[in-house]
């Protein structure tokens, strides 16, 4: 059945029109100025396009509030509109990337032409590239994570190890005893593998469960000492050990490890002191050193800075780093606004 004449006379247009609309691989419809059905080319549906005519756009879409108004916009502004549209069909819901554009003759719209682009598996496709991606960031973080949590967890136990069997080492040089080193270090490996297996179980980096929080802060700092290394001295406030929040406890610990592990490695100090206070603002824990210091621009790089600091963001803390040459490093971080543990 060949289409109803449009709102224009002309035969070489209507021919023209005729032809686009029997072609179309998209949906074409006119619109009277109040919003009427005048022509619609096809269907996907069992009913035929001129069953429709008469139908006001609100009755045809009727879960798009507000589409009456659309069309009433256009007609009074006449201004074009694109509009997705939600359309039921037999065979499943789709959405149309519909354009509204007033049809204008001597100077009075006369109506309003729809064209309607069937968007759905692009728009599927759309939604499922953006999971695919939202699913890789959550990977690549994963990841990020495991690098961060292997780096500041079992790396540094595994250099604790290398430190006590360093010390172990020299002593049998020195024909002194060799026993309580090894000893140590053989308990530090036990400890190495229990936190292994706590990385498996929960996928990532881990306090004991069986131990405060404070005391294995304190265990994973002594472990970094050795003969002829820096002394290590560690202050611990109860007051501020109470308020750190459980959430937060790991990477505390984390953090001071990296801190201290990187003073007895790069420092050349002979003191590292450790502290956990309160103060106006919060909690407070700094690791400083008197060791050779670095230059205030210095390119501080590496894994060990970056886990710090994205454990202080992950808290909401503020991580700080002051050094100059020979006048020692100072690691601050900063929590703030951390409430009682008896509101936690």
């Amino acid at each position: 059945m060949s289409p109803p004449s449009p709102p224009w006379s002309l035969p070489s247009v209507a021919l023209l029109w005729q032809t686009l609309a029997d072609s179309a691989p998209f949906y074409l419809a006119t619109f009277s100025p109040d919003g009427r059905l005048q022509y619609l080319n096809m269907t996907r549906g069992a009913h035929p396009p001129d069953s429709y005519l008469g139908q006001s756009l609100a009755e045809l879409v009727p879960d798009f509030a507000g589409i009456g108004q659309l069309l009433a916009r256009v007609v009074r502004t006449r201004q074009r509109e694109v509009v997705e549209l939600a359309v039921a069909m037999p065979s499943a819901l789709k959405a149309l990337s519909t354009h509204f554009v007033p049809i204008v003759e001597d100077d009075h719209v006369i109506g309003v032409l729809a064209v309607g682009l069937d968007v759905t598996d692009s728009k599927q496709a759309s939604i499922e590239l953006r999971m695919s991606v939202n699913a890789l960031h959550r990977l690549l973080e994963e990841r990020e994570q495991m690098a961060a949590d292997l780096h500041d967890g079992i790396l540094q136990s595994l250099y604790g190890i290398g430190l006590r069997l360093e010390v172990a080492r020299v002593a049998g040089k020195n024909n002194q005893g060799t026993d309580q080193h090894v000893e140590r270090a053989i308990a530090q490996l036990n400890e190495t593998m229990a936190e292994i297996r706590r990385f498996i179980d929960v996928g990532r980096a881990s306090l004991s469960a069986n131990t405060r929080w404070e005391d294995a802060l304190g265990g994973v700092l002594r472990s970094l000492t050795a003969d002829g290394g820096p002394a290590i001295m560690i202050e611990l406030g109860p007051a501020a050990v109470a308020r750190v929040p459980n959430t937060d406890q790991s990477d505390v610990v984390f953090i001071a490890r990296e801190a201290v592990s990187n003073a007895v490695r790069h420092a050349k100090a002979t003191q590292i002191d450790v502290r956990l206070f309160e103060d106006d603002l919060g909690i407070r824990l700094e690791i400083e050193d008197n060791g050779v210091g670095f230059v205030k621009n210095h390119p501080l790089k590496g894994l060990g800075l970056l886990t710090m600091t994205r454990r202080a963001g992950r808290m909401g803390a503020v991580l700080t780093l002051k050094s100059a040459p020979r006048q020692g490093t100072k690691v601050t971080l900063e929590m703030t606004g951390v409430t009682s543990k008896e509101g936690q």
